[in-house]
């Protein structure tokens, strides 16, 4: 157990000299601060207004916990060296998580949180003595492909298999979070956010030649397949929470289209920079975020000329492989 605490030590060590001794101390205060600021601040405010907002942050809290905690031991790499290095990894698990956790336990403790308190330390028990391997089950379930993704849709397929575990986390999050104002909606962001991942490798030229379509079709028929994927993912949450939140329903059918505009740029983007079996570089990225940007700040009207213009880009890209081919 000493050699892993030391190990852990020198890790540690050696991030915050990545990060920046300076950076690291400025984070910790910030986090320091936030505490203190919502400690006292709970002392200020009305019993019924305290009370309110103190369990609804002990929620969320609760659910971000749980969620970074299965992320975690489902993503870590080192479960063969512990087993070699100590020869049982749960006692070294359980440890981690307990000590990550120490400072959550008195957040719980501090505002007579209890139930969340037991319910996260039967969570990090649980979580401790599992081998959890949800990537291999995006790896081998056939019908998962088959009928959410489908055969065509070859960047769903690699992407499920690299970031599916992720993926299905915040939609679990998009579920439970339903009958929060708004907050369904930021966790479909973030589902599309892991999704953009998903186009930053351009697949093999035959790929798009076996498909014996002009550009014109086949940029049609992926922007059809891929939004219509986006819409299974995200039909079961937006439908419970506009059960649970009516006055949204305009809202969330303006951020549907939202979301599907995105996956439209970010389609035509990836073909109009499109280089067989080749990865995206910093400035397609860029331009990514920068088109996030201007739909965030609501000029329309800029980046339906810019969709337009990568559109056309798309297509004259396409031109150059395909009606080559022919």
């Amino acid at each position: 157990m000493l050699s892993i605490i030391r190990i852990r030590y020198y890790q540690l060590k050696n991030t915050i000299k990545d990060i920046g001794i300076g950076y690291s101390l400025f984070l910790f205060f910030i986090l320091l601060g936030a505490f203190i600021e919502i400690y006292v601040n709970s002392k200020n405010i009305s019993n019924i207004s305290n009370n309110l907002i103190i369990n609804e942050l002990k929620f969320f809290l609760f659910i971000t916990l749980v969620v970074i905690l299965f992320y975690l031991h489902n993503t870590r790499k080192d479960r063969e060296f512990i087993e070699t290095t100590i020869g049982g990894a749960y006692n070294v698990f359980l440890a981690e998580y307990l000590l990550i956790n120490i400072p959550f336990f008195i957040f719980f403790i501090s505002f007579k949180g209890f139930e969340y308190l037991f319910i996260l330390i039967f969570f990090v028990i649980v979580i401790s003595s599992t081998h959890l391997s949800f990537n291999k089950f995006f790896l081998s379930n056939k019908h998962l492909y088959s009928f959410w993704v489908g055969q065509k849709n070859y960047e769903w397929r690699a992407g499920l298999k690299r970031l599916g575990f992720l993926l299905m986390l915040f939609w679990v999050c998009s579920i439970i979070l339903c009958g929060y104002p708004y907050a369904t909606l930021v966790a479909l962001l973030l589902i599309v956010s892991v999704i953009t991942k998903f186009y930053e490798k351009c697949e093999p030229l035959i790929f798009i030649q076996a498909q014996e379509l002009n550009a014109s079709n086949f940029l049609h028929q992926k922007v059809i397949l891929q939004n219509t994927i986006l819409l299974k993912f995200v039909a079961l949450p937006f439908i419970l929470h506009i059960v649970f939140c009516p006055s949204e329903l305009f809202l969330g059918l303006i951020f549907l289209l939202f979301l599907s505009l995105i996956m439209c740029w970010i389609i035509f983007v990836k073909y109009a920079n499109y280089t067989p079996e080749d990865s995206f570089s910093i400035s397609v990225r860029i331009r990514w975020i920068t088109s996030l940007g201007i739909m965030i700040i609501f000029i329309l009207p800029l980046f339906f000329i810019l969709l337009i213009r990568y559109y056309f880009l798309a297509l004259k890209n396409l031109k150059n492989y395909i009606d080559v081919a022919d």
